[in-house]
């Protein structure tokens, strides 16, 4: 009688092995983009969007989040709720261990 084969799984919680943060998808963007980030360890996040000129857009994320893979949407729209204009955005990602900054494009 044959034996099925055991197919190695990793279990659903696994952790990621280091922080991560992805490039936004889409990119460009109309009318909305989400970043991925990657933790593997509960961190203190911030997320913060900047225009070309270095100007606060939008601060997505200031908080503490567990460990585990996160998407964040951006909608385009500042903290006043008004749309963000047609052009370059920086995502500023801090866990206080670990800066980046990724590029994104809005086409209104």
């Amino acid at each position: 009688q044959a034996v099925a084969p055991v197919l190695a799984r990793e279990p659903e919680s696994s952790l990621p092995e280091r922080i991560a943060v992805h490039q936004n998808y889409p990119n460009p963007f109309n009318p909305s983009t989400t970043l991925q980030v990657d933790l593997n360890e509960e961190v203190n996040l911030s997320i913060i969007v900047y225009d070309i000129v270095g100007r606060e857009v939008r601060t997505l994320i200031q908080n503490r989040h567990a460990a585990g893979i996160h998407s964040i949407r951006w909608d385009g729209k500042d903290n006043l709720g008004h749309d963000a204009a047609t052009g370059t955005y920086f995502f500023f990602v801090n866990t206080g261990k670990h800066q980046e900054v990724i590029k994104a494009i809005y086409l209104r």
